[in-house]
């Protein structure tokens, strides 16, 4: 997995003056430098910067008198974060941008006050500066379900804390993929410009091999730049939790992407491929002809891999059709699936953050259905229906990998790198 090493995050935090070894404030581990004022721990300080950009909310069950120590730090977080502030943590220093790869930007002098809610300008869509910039600044006091008075003002659309920015990510991520398909063709200038947005093309294997190897690349750039709090997640965590996502993104988006083109019209047995191309179920067999990667038949890969793309038209497919899944229900089924608490390996303080960040994302997407006019039952429903979407779309994945395995063991063709990645992940 060496092409994600670019998703390694460099420190941000200022050293302990040489020869002194300084002790986290918070839960009195190791400090390896200042975060928000104050020397803390890695994990102290992912977990105030997480709390404030997600405007989380905590309640303790022993009065608030529970004993933050490097063993137990995580068993209260009410009381961790009430530590964090009372060692002299600044909620403020939370929004001060850094970019991409963790370095701090000069704020000058600017210091919003505590009751300001100050909107962000817009970020340039091609390379956004920070995760914290995703966030508008507030002052985290106490609220109903996590809204402070200032945000409870804004717009519905505009108190969503992380779909926004998914969002914003997917489509760079479209446009990238666009280029990724011109490139696999070998399109001329000419040829890019004259492109029809409305046409499609037959698909084939080798090319959607192709683009689906660039995709692991590119998708690992907008998880960790517009997916927060990827970003603060430790390295092998990174790794797991991608490897694990990027099977699901591979089989949600292929499914949404032909709903979108082709979904109404329930006799239209079309699937949108990673190329950017079409197949007909009912030709599957063109899919893979004058493919050199397949050792067999075409009719023996159209064989194996029928039964799934089968399921993904008829079960998948026609779920979205019934409920009209719209692109922030879509972007939320995403980040539900990359917030897996189903991944092996990970820390317990990763597994925190999962359900943190579960907890925001359903709450965005409470507040999106309320900016439907929904009311309370009826978001009740919509979110049950999007939740029942869930198991099809794993069962898919599972689907998918037990035809890779076939396909290798009956030789009908070898995998490559990619396909051995998404044949060997785990689905929860």
């Amino acid at each position: 997995l060496a092409w994600m090493d670019h998703l390694i995050v460099e420190s941000s935090t200022t050293s302990p003056p040489d020869g002194q070894t300084a002790i986290c404030e918070v839960c009195q581990d190791l400090s390896d430098g200042l975060h928000f004022s104050v020397y803390t721990c890695r994990a102290c300080a992912a977990f105030f910067r997480r709390t404030v950009s997600l405007k989380l909310e905590y309640t303790c069950r022993s009065d608030g008198r529970c004993p933050i120590e490097k063993s137990a730090r995580n068993m209260c977080r009410s009381c961790r974060f009430s530590k964090c502030l009372s060692v002299g943590m600044q909620a403020g220093a939370v929004q001060m941008s850094r970019d991409g790869i963790g370095k701090r930007k000069d704020v000058g002098k600017q210091s919003p006050s505590a009751t300001s809610v100050i909107v962000r300008k817009a970020m340039d869509p091609t390379r956004p500066s920070s995760s914290e910039g995703f966030y508008k600044e507030y002052s985290p006091v106490s609220g109903v379900a996590g809204i402070t008075l200032q945000h409870a003002f804004l717009p519905i659309r505009e108190q969503m804390r992380i779909l926004p920015k998914m969002q914003e990510g997917y489509n760079h991520f479209l446009s990238i993929r666009k280029a990724t398909h011109s490139l696999v063709e070998n399109d001329s200038l000419t040829q890019m410009f004259q492109k029809n947005e409305l046409s499609l093309r037959p698909s084939h294997f080798e090319s959607s091999k192709k683009v689906c190897q660039m995709e692991a690349h590119l998708v690992t750039d907008i998880v960790n730049t517009y997916f927060y709090p990827f970003c603060e997640l430790p390295f092998a965590d990174k790794v797991l939790m991608f490897k694990n996502f990027f099977c699901y993104l591979s089989q949600t988006d292929r499914a949404f992407q032909s709903f979108k083109n082709f979904g109404s019209n329930p006799n239209d047995d079309r699937l949108i491929m990673p190329d950017g191309g079409y197949i007909k179920l009912s030709d599957l067999e063109s899919f893979y002809v004058d493919a050199e990667s397949v050792k067999s038949s075409p009719a023996d890969a159209a064989n194996i891999f029928r039964p799934a793309m089968q399921y993904i038209l008829d079960v998948i497919i026609g779920h979205m059709r019934r409920i009209r899944l719209s692109d922030t229900e879509y972007i939320c089924i995403l980040g539900l699936f990359l917030w897996s608490e189903g991944v092996a390996g990970i820390t317990p303080e990763t597994l925190t953050m999962i359900h943190d960040t579960q907890a925001a994302l359903f709450a965005d997407l409470h507040l999106y259905y309320r900016s439907l006019g929904l009311d309370g039952s009826q978001i009740t429903t919509k979110t049950g229906l999007l939740m029942m979407l869930m198991p099809k779309l794993t069962r898919s994945v599972v689907m998918m990998r037990e035809n890779f395995e076939l396909a290798e063991l009956f030789n009908v063709f070898e995998a490559d790198v990619c396909c051995k990645s998404f044949k060997n992940s785990s689905v929860d």
